[in-house]
């Protein structure tokens, strides 16, 4: 009776390790993304940024967290938006831009 309980234990402290993996990463994703939000234009790096998001997407995803949890969808979904919303701040930081736009 004792093996299975102990592989319980283990299967669930496994889990749990998971879990808190999962839970620091979103931490550290939204973190980021408030850094970001709270950077001046001039400041701003949209390729750099770009890349560290892309690398927060890969890191999350190389996570063994259940893909239908809501916690890893909900950041999936912020990191996306961000993914489709730094190119857009790239194209406006252009220099091609400010002549007709600033």
């Amino acid at each position: 009776m004792i093996t299975p309980s102990i592989r319980q234990v283990a299967a669930i402290n496994e889990e749990i390790g998971i879990m808190v993996e999962t839970w620091e990463h979103i931490q550290l994703c939204i973190t980021k993304f408030d850094g970001y939000m709270k950077s001046k234009w001039l400041e701003t790096k949209p390729y750099d940024m770009d890349e560290e998001v892309k690398k927060l997407q890969k890191k999350m995803k190389e996570i063994k967290v259940d893909k239908k949890c809501n916690a890893y969808n909900g950041i999936m979904d912020v990191i996306k938006k961000w993914l489709i919303f730094l190119p857009l701040i790239a194209e406006l930081r252009d220099d091609s831009m400010r002549e007709r736009h600033w």
